[in-house]
């Protein structure tokens, strides 16, 4: 079973927090990644196979946001690219594969997220 959501947390001090995501196989932790803290910025790079899975968040809590995933290949082609909106205050999450179509299987390459309205910021 797949589970995801979405939390909000306010502090009248300074906090940082790290995310911590458990594969539990009969009831016994199997694999676990993290994510450290991150601010908010106008947009989010990395590197990017098919199975790379991205969460991105929106920050602005009147608003929703409209993003774009541009992927390109290891010689910084543009090899696809896909609009993504996210709820005011939301999120949404993906894998490379599932977000642009005819991806190559052996594909590696690089993925940018950016707001389409200049100025604006996302979490990734």
């Amino acid at each position: 079973m797949t589970v995801t959501g979405w939390a909000v947390a306010t502090s009248t001090l300074a906090v940082q927090g790290t995310v911590a995501l458990r594969l539990i196989v009969n009831r016994k932790p199997t694999t676990e990644i993290t994510a450290e803290p991150t601010s908010p910025s106008t947009g989010y790079t990395s590197v990017a196979t098919p199975q790379v899975g991205i969460a991105v968040a929106n920050p602005y809590a009147d608003r929703p946001l409209s993003a774009v995933a541009k992927v390109f290949d290891s010689g910084g082609s543009l090899v696809g690219q896909s609009a993504v909106s996210i709820p005011a205050v939301g999120h949404c999450s993906f894998n490379l594969s599932g977000l642009i179509p005819n991806l190559p299987a052996n594909f590696t390459g690089s993925v940018r997220i950016t707001p389409q309205t200049p100025g604006q910021m996302l979490l990734a």
